[in-house]
């Protein structure tokens, strides 16, 4: 949503990373937005479907991949600390294991991961290819919780039936 866009940008601007990774990069309309608002940068997206390239305009700031491939498989590819900026949206409400996603995302990231999903009760709106439900900030935040093992901060953003989790990561 428009809020979380705003966060995105203000999080990015704040700390011009080197490195982003866009996870569950779907049609690509989160990374033509990162290419916007970056220069210099490798941008990353993974999926299991690489988005067409004539859906949103790039504007070629940056060094932009697309990965296709399981998700799983394509995050343990990844070195420690390979990307200062991560991001995954909509997409943890998709997967059997939250948990192990988690785990691997904040091992690749070396700065700031972010994690947006959607607050909703079980099949409230029909079936929808969820398979985990959030009812509220706290539950998610619980579920981010259990996977963390690093003395890191973060905050929280809920807007319109969304939460956004932010986490700075210190590693040492």
């Amino acid at each position: 949503n428009f809020f979380h866009m705003r966060l995105i940008r203000h999080y990015i601007s704040h700390e011009s990373p080197n490195s982003i990774l866009d996870v569950g990069c779907g049609s690509g309309h989160l990374i033509s937005f990162l290419d916007k608002l970056t220069k210099k940068s490798k941008i990353v997206g993974i999926d299991i479907e690489t988005p067409e390239l004539n859906k949103f305009i790039y504007y070629k700031n940056n060094e932009i991949t697309f990965l296709k491939g399981k998700v799983d498989n394509l995050l343990k590819s990844f070195e420690e600390n390979s990307f200062e900026f991560v991001i995954c949206t909509h997409f943890l409400e998709h997967i059997e294991n939250p948990h192990y996603v988690i785990r691997e995302l904040r091992r690749i990231c070396s700065k700031t991961l972010i994690l947006i999903c959607p607050l909703e009760k079980p099949f409230k709106w029909g079936f929808n290819y969820h398979v985990n439900f959030y009812r509220n900030t706290d539950a998610f935040v619980k579920t981010a919780l259990k996977s963390k093992n690093l003395n890191s901060e973060f905050k929280t953003h809920e807007r319109i039936g969304d939460t956004m989790y932010v986490e700075f990561i210190e590693k040492r």
